[in-house]
């Protein structure tokens, strides 16, 4: 792959399209946690890593393809703003992330149909969501009402979240499963769509 070839020439390239979006732009809780609770301990399938660049390997399989490449994103206050780079270091599209919504940005033309981007929005808003659970749940299952029809139900073990699950009124139609600290995988139950995520610089966030 080209990536694997040419990794510090990527990693330059993933920087700068992320610096230049963001310059352009065991008890389970009731469904009432808001999203604004101040007494609520916000939790991520991410790090949370204010200012830093994120780079995760990414695999986005559809029920009858597949792409690859690198998403890279930054967060900063209530915005995750990032993009996706194929293998081929072409750039698929730009996302901005904010209070729960996801808008899908120059996107390139054999993704650019209302039903894919529908689809990426929805489930990236999902995959980036920062969601309020009152930590006395945190030891087990918290939940928290995302708006009239969608909630999200945080599984957590040992004190770390490890799946959350998107119910749409009542139905489940997301899973996001934390395998480990750097690997994480969400499924799209309804239109068949996986994502598969590797933090590439794990180990440099954590310095």
């Amino acid at each position: 792959m080209l990536i694997n070839r040419f990794p510090k020439l990527c990693s330059a390239l993933i920087s700068i399209i992320v610096l230049s979006t963001i310059v352009s732009s065991c008890k389970t809780s009731k469904f009432d946690v808001s999203l604004n609770n101040d007494n609520a301990k916000v939790v991520s399938a991410f790090p949370n890593t204010e200012n830093e660049i994120v780079k995760l390997k990414t695999e986005i399989k559809f029920s009858d393809a597949y792409i690859t490449g690198i998403v890279a994103f930054k967060e900063h206050g209530d915005t995750t703003v990032g993009a996706f780079i194929n293998e081929f270091g072409i750039k698929g599209f730009e996302f901005e992330y904010c209070k729960n919504e996801c808008k899908i940005l120059n996107v390139i033309k054999p993704l650019d149909k209302w039903y894919i981007k529908s689809t990426l929005e929805n489930d990236l808003a999902f995959i980036f969501a920062r969601i309020p659970v009152m930590q006395d749940n945190v030891a087990d299952t918290a939940s928290c009402k995302i708006s009239k029809n969608i909630k999200y139900q945080c599984i957590f073990y040992q004190n770390k979240l490890s799946k959350v699950e998107r119910f749409q009124k009542d139905k489940i139609t997301g899973r996001i499963d934390i395998q480990s600290d750097s690997l994480v995988t969400m499924s799209n139950l309804v239109r068949n769509v996986t994502y598969n995520f590797i933090i590439i610089n794990y180990h440099e966030l954590q310095d």
